[in-house]
């Protein structure tokens, strides 16, 4: 049986019948950041999946297991590659327990996001142990922002401040989802504090 010799320079026929598979200049890779600000004001300004989710549009629950049924999605769900950690620092426990729920749930997103809120016994109050374990748990190599609620978590923060533990000066729930997003994306450490820190000039009237 003879065959066609191969031309390497055919076009597929599913490129001819307008099949392309898309790709990055489709607009269905990173470079859509470019067209229109940074990843987390795109998220948080309208049109992307964050802002769908801000104003109602949740997505169907997230899968809860992975390939053994053993691993779930939370707020401390840590993906395999590295990204840039998040560490909320708030006066209550539970504040910051669903803070960190609240930004998985919205961003769709795997990042190491750690909870420090409360005192070791459950009160108000912060502990410089407990935000020391969430930075530890949270640093995968890549460095951690440290986003406080207000007054006295800020002074327990700036003791971990240093080249790879930054705090951002943001609103706790607005600054954790935009680093959240930016961390997401893949970007540095000081592109996720410069987009955490944008989230003080969003408004939401």
């Amino acid at each position: 049986m003879s065959s066609r010799p191969h031309d390497p320079h055919a076009v597929p026929a599913h490129h001819r019948n307008g099949n392309a598979p898309k790709g990055r200049l489709n607009g269905d890779g990173p470079g859509h950041h470019l067209n229109g600000g940074t990843p987390a004001a795109n998220h948080l300004n309208g049109g992307t999946p964050a802002a769908n989710h801000l104003n109602g549009d949740a997505p169907a629950d997230p899968p809860r297991g992975g390939p053994s049924g053993s691993v779930s999605r939370g707020p401390e769900h840590r993906r395999a590659a590295a990204a840039v950690g998040i560490v909320l620092v708030s006066h209550s426990g539970p504040l910051a327990v669903e803070v960190a729920a609240l930004v998985a749930g919205i961003c769709g997103l795997d990042v190491p996001l750690v909870p420090a809120g409360g005192t070791e016994d459950g009160g108000l109050g912060t502990s410089a142990d407990l935000v020391a374990a969430a930075v530890q748990k949270a640093d995968r190599g890549d460095g951690v922002v440290l986003i406080p609620d207000l007054g006295g978590s800020v002074l327990t923060a700036r003791l971990f401040e240093g080249p790879r533990t930054v705090i951002a000066d943001v609103p706790f729930v607005e600054g954790a989802i935009a680093a959240a997003v930016a961390a997401g994306s893949g970007a540095p450490l000081q592109a996720v504090l410069a987009a955490a820190q944008e989230a003080r000039t969003f408004r939401k009237l």
